[in-house]
């Protein structure tokens, strides 16, 4: 099955993927969007995303940007399905990178670790995969790489990739919550339990039994085949799985989780 007929079957009973863009709190404002009908979606190319981009993207908001980012370093793109909720991917200011972070990658195409490879970044750039929402079964992959100043940019490298080796993996019912931002991370109201782990899937299954809305878990990420696992279990359980690599952290063994339990914002 191909990236896009996945799509198309996983997301047979939205009406339309819903793009809307800005800084926090406008991601929940309502206006400056294009819905784009999901019986569409096979057609979906690079070109439309950015005409749907371009289209709300007029000289007012990107003032209203601009003026952000002396206190937001960063913006962040909302995809929002009409009736389901709204999800957030992270972005700079910069409209040539919007088709580059605009991704969702369905899970079972490859192993979690190839994602995180200098080919399969590559790759990623020059395909401009098409934007995908699969509920339950999904990974939104941001790389940030350290030097470049955006997403998956020209100035991409082997050395830059394999040095970017963190990541945060965030089970999340209500990605909205983290439409806000505090301090260097982008998250809100955030618990720091404190729990020695030496693994994702220790900390998953920690996480899973006790850990309260938005608690954050830090832990190890030295075996790549518990982070597998972990995030298989989190995909049968129909849950979220968001992973990507702040620069904010400087042991590259360094790993993130955070839960959230509060229902999906549903959008009038």
């Amino acid at each position: 099955m191909t990236i896009i007929e996945s799509a198309e079957a996983a997301c047979s009973d939205f009406d339309a993927i819903f793009l809307s863009t800005g800084t926090c709190p406008f991601l929940r404002a309502p206006g400056n969007g294009a819905a784009i009908p999901i019986d569409a979606i096979r057609q979906i190319t690079n070109h439309d995303v950015l005409a749907a981009y371009q289209e709300f993207q007029s000289d007012a908001n990107i003032k209203v940007l601009t003026a952000a980012r002396k206190t937001d370093r960063r913006g962040a793109l909302a995809v929002s399905v009409r009736g389901k909720g709204r999800y957030r991917i992270d972005w700079y200011h910069q409209r040539s990178s919007l088709s580059m972070t605009i991704r969702r990658v369905p899970f079972d195409r490859g192993p979690w670790v190839d994602y995180w490879s200098a080919d399969y970044l590559r790759e990623s750039y020059k395909a401009r995969i098409e934007p995908l929402l699969i509920p339950g079964k999904v990974m939104w992959i941001t790389a940030e790489i350290p030097q470049i100043g955006h997403l998956f940019g020209d100035a991409l490298t082997e050395e830059c990739s394999n040095a970017n080796q963190h990541a945060k993996i965030i089970k999340v019912d209500d990605p909205v919550r983290y439409l806000h931002k505090s301090g260097a991370d982008c998250l809100v109201e955030q618990i720091e339990l404190g729990v020695d782990c030496e693994s994702i899937a220790e900390a998953v299954r920690a996480v899973s039994v006790s850990a309260a809305d938005g608690a954050i878990i830090d832990v190890s990420w030295a075996d790549p085949s518990a982070a597998q696992s972990a995030i298989d279990n989190l995909r049968d359980e129909g849950l979220w799985v968001v992973a990507w690599a702040p620069l904010r952290y400087a042991d590259p063994n360094d790993c993130r989780i955070v839960v959230n339990r509060q229902a999906i914002e549903v959008l009038a």
